[in-house]
């Protein structure tokens, strides 16, 4: 059997964002935005059996101390960049933060068509547990992921979804997943 997929979900994405945006008072480190949501998949995938946005999951090393886990379609969205005030953007990168358009902001689960109750459950547990700590705290705790660790040969390597249980090894879900991978692959 290869590598679990989970479908990349463009619009849960987008509104992910805009959710820790909310849930964080309109402005995230650029950096530290894709670590929570890294955090957030993997969570939603440890309670729930499947990430919130899915996508094949990349561990990258910028430079020796910058690195981040994310994926390629995610980092496209994270770089729309965009203009301050520009109506058709969410969100838009300024000064080093993203930061949330005030035309198009999120006031509430009711503006979130598209994530679950247990995604925005998942996610508020991110924007809280990692908001705050620090950067290089982040990344030395991404490093120390049995999953990073694994993967991490060279300076941008596979990530794979049945390698975050490597530091979930109690799960009564990876069996499940595995089967349900397994299935959906005879069906593909």
């Amino acid at each position: 059997m290869g590598h679990w997929t989970f479908e990349f979900e463009e619009n849960k994405a987008v509104q992910s964002i805009s959710w820790i945006l909310y849930r964080l008072g309109g402005a995230v480190d650029k950096f530290r935005l894709p670590i929570i949501l890294f955090y957030a998949d993997r969570e939603h995938l440890f309670r729930f059996g499947r990430p919130i946005i899915g996508g094949q999951y990349y561990c990258k090393r910028i430079f020796r101390q910058a690195s981040y886990a994310s994926t390629f379609e995610l980092l496209d969205i994270l770089s729309w960049g965009g203009i301050v005030g520009e109506k058709n953007n969410p969100f838009c990168l300024f000064r080093g933060n993203m930061v949330a358009n005030p035309d198009t902001v999120i006031v509430d689960a009711e503006d979130c068509e598209y994530l679950s109750e247990s995604d925005i459950e998942v996610l508020d547990w991110a924007a809280e547990t990692y908001a705050s700590v620090e950067m290089d705290r982040l990344r030395a705790d991404l490093h120390s992921l049995k999953a990073w660790k694994v993967n991490a040969i060279g300076h941008v390597a596979k990530l794979p979804y049945e390698d975050w249980f490597l530091d979930n090894p109690d799960s009564d879900l990876w069996a499940i997943i595995a089967e349900d991978q397994e299935a959906r692959g005879c069906f593909a």
